[in-house]
C-alpha cells in the first residue's frame, strides 16, 4: 500500500464529480470526495437554489449555464 501521509488525513483520492486525482485542501471537499472546484461550485449551485446567488451570477462565474434549471422556480428558470 502507497504511503500517502504527505498528502494529509485521507491522502489522495479521485474526484467523484470530475475523476480528477485531489486532496483534501482545508475547505472540507474530502468529506464529499470531491476536489476543491467541484466542492466550491456544489456550494455556488446551492447558493442559487437557495435564493442567495442569482443565475445569472452563477453563469458568469462559471462561464456555462446554470446545472439545474428544472430545480428552479418558475419566475427564476427564465432570468439568464
Amino acid at each position: 500500500m502507497a504511503d500517502n501521509r504527505r498528502f494529509g488525513r485521507g491522502g489522495v483520492y479521485t474526484c467523484t464529480e470530475c475523476d480528477k486525482k485531489t486532496r483534501e485542501t482545508g475547505e472540507g471537499e474530502s468529506a464529499l470526495e470531491m476536489c476543491r472546484s467541484c466542492y466550491l461550485e456544489g456550494g455556488h449551485i446551492n447558493s442559487v437554489l437557495d435564493g442567495n446567488m442569482t443565475v445569472t451570477e452563477f453563469e458568469k462565474m462559471y462561464e456555462k449555464p446554470f446545472p439545474f434549471p428544472n430545480l428552479l422556480p418558475e419566475d427564476e428558470s427564465d432570468e439568464s
